[in-house]
């Protein structure tokens, strides 16, 4: 991850990148990792209100989901960690091109909802998402004219993909 963020940065120097971990030990290793590069990290989960999520920790070190969305998986206990969530959009991002990874388990939908001031300001370029599943990511991201591509192929998607890169209007690549 930071070698691929430091080719990038090498290349676009003015690139800022945040970076949101809910999980407070994944958040600990994060910061470690992006120490001393242009990244800003926050120990909070994105999602469409600020509130406290109860999250379960997984079988395996990459798996920590929002408690309503953690049928997936298989976890340690049924023991719940409380972690404070924002609004993407509550946040200074700088810049007018964003583009947003989501990896959530379960929770892209809320976090789209989260961003929607930054979609209304025609600021998020991108979306990219891998192992999603929501009905209502597809209507959502159409209402801002988004196209859909497969994210491992680049090939123009008109329904779920297991991987989901969504291009604004007027983006490189994306038709218009």
């Amino acid at each position: 991850f930071c070698g691929t963020i430091q080719r990038f940065q090498t290349l676009y120097p003015s690139l800022k990148i945040y970076a949101f971990e809910a999980n407070p030990d994944t958040f600990s290793r994060l910061e470690v990792s992006v120490k001393g590069k242009n990244i800003d990290a926050f120990n909070y989960a994105i999602s469409n209100s600020s509130t406290t999520l109860e999250f379960l920790q997984g079988a395996v070190s990459h798996v920590f989901a929002e408690k309503s969305h953690a049928n997936r998986y298989h976890y340690k206990s049924q023991e719940t960690l409380k972690i404070p969530a924002k609004r993407l959009d509550e946040f200074e991002l700088e810049g007018d091109e964003i583009i947003l990874k989501i990896d959530v388990e379960g929770h892209e939908f809320e976090v789209l909802e989260g961003a929607k001031t930054l979609f209304e300001q025609k600021r998020i370029k991108a979306v990219y998402m891998d192992g999603y599943s929501n009905k209502h990511i597809y209507p959502f991201l159409e209402n801002y004219e988004f196209k859909f591509f497969d994210g491992r192929t680049l090939d123009p998607v008109q329904s779920d993909a297991f991987s989901l890169l969504a291009l604004a209007p007027n983006s490189p690549d994306s038709g218009t």
